[in-house]
Order: C-alpha cells, then structure tokens, then sequence
C-alpha cells in the first residue's frame, strides 16, 4: 500500500474518532455518533457535545 494512502487511512482515523468523557476522568472512543449516543443511553444518561470530536455523559437523575 502506497504510504499516501496509509497517511489518508491514518487522518480519517483520527479525524473521525469521537470521546465520551466521564465526570468520574474516564474517557471512551467511538467510531460513530450513532455508537457514542446509543452507549450513553444504554448507560443511564445523554451525550452533550462539548466540540466537534468530544461529548460529556450526563446522568439522568
């Protein structure tokens, strides 16, 4: 494989990955937003976007 191409897979890779940060410090990466929200709910609470690539988990009370 071309080392542009690897470069490009390398970029989109990190371009696309997405945080879920915890009020406890810990911190999850998704793939998807799809992903990243479905998590949060599963966990007892929503995604709220901080910038384009990292979300906090809020718990429902």
């Amino acid at each position: 494989m071309p080392k542009a191409v690897k470069w490009r897979q390398k970029l989109n890779q990190c371009i696309m990955t997405l945080n879920l940060n915890f009020p406890n410090g810990n911190v999850q990466t998704y793939d998807s937003v799809f992903d990243l929200k479905d998590a949060a709910r599963l966990m007892g609470g929503e995604a709220k976007m901080i910038n384009s690539n990292t979300y906090a988990f809020v718990p429902k009370k």
